[in-house]
């Protein structure tokens, strides 16, 4: 038998579909092996839990999936870190399976010039990880009965209650989550570039509310703020300076400090004539050939705008996005932009509550007062 051509017989598709697991490229979800490593612990231990009878078995492969999961963790972590602010040395990482050298380069890369929001986290996991350390460095202990010198393990831990191991475990996972699902929203938030490398998006923001308002930035009271912000973030006057210089030309974060940063090339009295002619047809003031020739008539850009804005609310995107989503509205046609315009109950809602998101100060007071 040739068993090079030899189709496997194991690991094929079968008839019945809905049993067919999607693996390998059909499965786009990076975080396949993690998710299924930490349900595997759970389906054990509820198996054992019910049936105590293949307590001393099952316990391996339930103890194994708990720490494969671990060392998953920290290197979809590391990697995710890596994509957002420094390098890695990839081929190192995925060689190892030692935990502590993967505990240390994810906590140094995580609490050095990382986002804040993440050292919380990191510190709460510190309790409950450093635990496998000391029972399996390498992932051997659960996996074999002896070791490469032939003594046997688990000497030292001759009794392991699976419900206090269970109890902890789950905390671990949630804290998992909770920093899968930190990171996930940090890939979003840092590709808009609205931070610097010394601070993250949130804690510009932050800044900005601490800021004073903009009309006393000529007065003693304004240097006395940004000494007391540039002590508390332990920033240079230049990186302070880099900040201030974000907050003044971002759309949101401007507001705190009482700038209107307003949605470029727009008409305050056309953009009000638009909304009105939209809300005659919505009343039924005016037919729609009678709305669709107006809006023909007016600039493709303000009616973009307005769909980027209706869009913005029922999507929820990042202000960053905003100009972005208006160019990509103006590629549109006159009727798909007129249809966006009328269609739906929510489009006047939507509207303000976007132009409010936005601080569009004047054309949410040209629409409020009509």
């Amino acid at each position: 038998m040739n068993i090079k051509n030899k189709s496997n017989q194991t690991f094929k598709s079968g008839p019945n579909t809905q049993f067919n697991s999607c693996v390998g490229k059909n499965n786009p979800l990076s975080s396949s092996y993690l998710e299924g490593y930490k349900e595997s612990v759970k389906v054990i231990y509820e198996k054992i839990i019910e049936d105590t009878h293949n307590l001393d078995t099952l316990i391996y492969p339930m103890l194994f999936c708990a720490r494969h999961s671990i060392e998953l963790f920290f290197k979809n972590s590391i990697i995710d870190i890596s994509e957002i602010n420094t390098s890695i040395d990839f081929p190192k990482l995925v060689n190892t399976h030692d935990l502590k050298n993967l505990w240390d380069t994810y906590k140094e890369y995580s609490l050095e010039n990382f986002d804040y929001r993440f050292h919380s986290l990191v510190n709460k996991q510190e309790k409950l990880i450093s635990d496998y350390f000391e029972i399996d460095a390498t992932g051997q202990m659960f996996r074999y009965q002896y070791t490469k010198e032939n003594k046997i393990h688990l000497e030292k831990f001759p009794h392991i209650n699976i419900k206090n191991f269970y109890s902890r475990y789950q905390k671990l996972s949630e804290l998992i989550d909770s920093v899968t699902e930190l990171l996930e929203n940090l890939k979003i938030e840092y590709k808009y570039g609205v931070h610097t490398d010394k601070l993250s998006r949130e804690e510009i923001r932050q800044i900005a509310k601490e800021l004073p308002n903009y009309k006393y930035w000529k007065e003693e009271k304004f240097n006395e703020e940004k000494e007391k912000i540039r002590q508390e973030y332990n920033l240079t006057n230049r990186k302070l300076s880099e900040a201030i210089d974000i907050i003044k030309n971002h759309y949101e974060f401007s507001s705190y400090i009482g700038i209107e940063n307003k949605i470029r090339k727009v008409d305050v009295v056309k953009f009000a004539n638009v909304y009105n002619y939209i809300k005659e047809y919505k009343s039924r003031t005016i037919n729609k050939t009678e709305l669709e020739s107006f809006l023909k008539k007016e600039d493709k850009y303000i009616l973009a705008i307005f769909a980027a804005l209706i869009d913005f609310r029922k999507e929820i995107y990042y202000v960053e996005e905003f100009d972005k989503l208006v160019e990509k509205f103006y590629q549109d046609s006159y009727t798909k932009l007129i249809y966006i315009l009328t269609t739906g109950t929510k489009i006047f809602r939507n509207l303000k509550d976007s132009l409010q998101i936005m601080n569009q100060i004047t054309l949410l007071k040209s629409v409020e007062e009509n």
